[in-house]
């Protein structure tokens, strides 16, 4: 899911037929038509190496790009591996930090048990599942080195669940979509215990948010069967989007040519 899609860019002959998907613009130049946004992309004509074929490929040898209900569903679940990301940070640097605690110079030490002592109210409030990491790090100067050890295992472990959830989530993969579900509703309990002792927004908020990642994941993208599974999810997907429509025949708006493809290049 990255830029544009323009099987036509790489062609080195541009026939009549191909006029849905790219065109001859200028002598050296051609617009090709993207076949994820329906955009025509001014493209400088290719240099032997960059030829792709001869000829632009038939229907069945075209790429299929998401698009559509497709493409949306693609981004919401980026922008929840995103917010897994900011998770994976957050407890690397506390693993940091104790590592610092644990093995660094006093003064340094004394540096990270202020930083540790002020992330002891943002886990409790933004992470209320996290609960009892917050009553280790309010014992810290106190642990010995094995139960440090041991905190330091549990914060890198939660970095790597959330770490595999966000890589993974990011490249589409239908199986983190499951772990993230079975790992934030596994936490849920937790959460809702802390939030019944102490109410704050943050944590009502954290709640909520973590609430709509696991509806939408099996709701939306019909997660353990729900709604019909994957398969029926394929089916909706494949009926939005006609290829062989979308192939032969370009978006109702039309390329730009001369002046106008200079205008919108110098703009």
């Amino acid at each position: 899911m990255r830029g544009h899609v323009a099987p036509g860019a790489g062609v080195a002959t541009i026939r009549d037929e191909d006029d849905a998907l790219v065109r001859v613009a200028e002598p050296g130049s051609r617009l090709c038509r993207c076949l994820r946004c329906d955009a025509w992309i001014d493209y400088e004509d290719p240099d032997p190496e960059q030829t792709t074929s001869e000829f632009l490929p038939g229907a069945d040898e075209l790429p299929r790009p998401k698009r559509g209900r497709a493409l949306d569903e693609r981004t919401v679940v980026r922008a929840i591996s995103l917010e897994r990301w900011v998770h994976v940070a957050f407890f690397l640097l506390l693993a940091i930090l104790l590592v610092v605690v644990e093995f660094g110079l006093p003064d340094i030490q004394s540096l990270a048990l202020q930083m540790l002592d002020n992330w002891q109210r943002v886990i409790d409030d933004s992470r209320p599942s996290h609960s009892f990491l917050v009553d280790w790090l309010h014992r810290i100067a106190d642990l010995d080195r094995t139960q440090v050890g041991l905190l330091l295992a549990i914060t890198l472990g939660y970095a790597a669940l959330e770490g595999t959830e966000a890589f993974f989530l990011w490249r589409g993969k239908r199986w983190a979509e499951y772990l993230t579900v079975v790992a934030s509703v596994s936490l849920m309990p937790m959460t809702v215990v802390a939030l019944v002792e102490k109410v704050t927004l943050v944590r009502i908020g954290g709640l909520i948010v973590e609430g709509a990642i696991v509806a939408y994941l099996i709701f939306a993208k019909r997660l353990f069967g729900v709604r019909g599974g994957q398969k029926r999810l394929e089916e909706v997907f494949n009926a939005e989007v006609n290829w062989p429509e979308i192939y032969a025949h370009p978006p109702t708006r039309t390329p730009p040519v001369g002046e106008d493809i200079d205008r919108a290049l110098g703009d």
